[in-house]
Formats: structure tokens, sequence, C-alpha cells
């Protein structure tokens, strides 16, 4: 949808359990928050909905979804890449349940033909707050949990990544929230140079059975996704 999306192509990361509700096309009309134009994406999980693809189970590993990716294509090895976005939390009850259970709202990710990771999310805290979270190297250990806001809910905040994309450790990192330089870190971006850094966002909720408290639904809205 061009009016939503320019310069990127977006895919479910599932392929199996998708419910008609996980990702809608939504306006003004239907009494939706849009920022950029006059349409946006509606992300809503509802409680017990999970899926999964051909080489992964969410329900099966304590996790529920239903996230956009950017197609992947040629190695980004070298290039500077942009990737931005704008969100809208609104006020909802228990949008991310208190608990060690984690929510995620968009992720940086990297990729080549045997590895697969995270170099940074978009974070709804425990407390309600929302983060961007960063891995030490290319594992999963958490390096930087960085303050973005205290009550981000009812405006939309608009996110941009800056990747130079690099298999060696120069490369840099940097994440702006609201044209704020929030991230800005030195490393490397890439597992190998056949390597590949890509964009999702939507609704990514991991060890569910963790959380105090029961799972609400849950409803996202996304705007202004934009890559170059």
């Amino acid at each position: 949808m061009e009016e939503v999306v320019q310069g990127l192509k977006l895919v479910s990361v599932n392929n199996i359990g998708i419910q008609p509700h996980n990702c809608q096309v939504v306006g003004s009309a239907d009494g939706a928050p849009v920022e950029a134009g006059k349409r946006a994406y509606q992300i809503m999980l509802k409680p017990g909905d999970c899926g999964g693809n051909d080489g992964y189970d969410d329900c099966k590993n304590d996790r529920a979804r239903f996230e956009l990716s950017e197609t992947v294509g040629t190695p980004t090895q070298g290039r500077t890449l942009v990737r931005e976005f704008r969100v809208y939390l609104p006020q909802q009850e228990r949008l991310r349940p208190r608990g060690p259970n984690l929510m995620f709202l968009s992720q940086l990710n990297f990729g080549d033909s045997s590895s697969f990771g995270t170099l940074a999310y978009l974070e709804l805290g425990s407390d309600g707050d929302l983060y961007v979270r960063t891995h030490k190297g290319l594992t999963w250990e958490v390096q930087n949990l960085y303050p973005v806001y205290r009550n981000p809910y009812g405006k939309w905040i608009s996110v941009r990544y800056e990747v130079q994309s690099t298999a060696t450790a120069d490369g840099t990192l940097k994440v702006y929230v609201d044209d704020k330089l929030m991230v800005d870190e030195v490393r490397q971006t890439l597992p190998s140079p056949q390597g590949v850094n890509y964009l999702r966002v939507g609704i990514y909720n991991a060890f569910l059975t963790q959380a105090t408290e029961p799972y609400a639904q849950q409803v996202v809205y996304y705007d202004g996704i934009k890559g170059r």
C-alpha cells in the first residue's frame, strides 16, 4: 500500500494461523489515527492468537506476533541504510502485561544463509515505557536499553534507523526518535559480507506464560514506513 509504505516491500512474517483482524488498512473514516496520509496499518492481536511459518512455530515457543518484514534482497554490505516509520500506541488496558515477558514493536535485523539476529528492538517495557534495546555484537545478550518515552501513548512517534551495513567492526547503528538521536553505536552490523540488514514492524510478544497479568487485546498503528 503505497500510501503507508514507500521504498520497501513488506510481507507477513507468519503464513500460518493469520486472522483477518491481525492486519487491516484503516483510515480516519474508521475512527483510526492517521498521521502521514489518509490511511495506516492497524495491527491487532487478541488473546490466543498465535501462528507460525514453515521454519518456526510461535505457538510451541511461547510467542505470539503479527509482524511485517522487509523482503530480503541482495547483500547490503557497504551500504548505509535508512529505515523509518511512525507508530501510534492508543490508550488501552494492559497493552503489555507486567512481568518478565517481552513485547517488541519493531526490529532491525541481520541475517545471511546461516545466521539471524537483531541489532535493535523498539521495546515496550513492563513499566509501560518505550525503549530502544541493542545487543552485544551479533548475540542475543542485551547491551543497552535506551529510554525513549515515559508515556508513549496517544501520539504518533517517528522512529528512524540508520545503519552502516558491514561485517567489519567499524559499522554504525544510529536510532532517532522524533528526530532526536537516541542510539549511536560503532559496531559490526552484518555476520558476513553476504548478509543483509532489514526492518520488521508489528507486534511481537515473547515468553507469554511469564506474564504476571493476563493478556488483553493489543492494538498498534503504523504509518509512514519508508526505506532508502
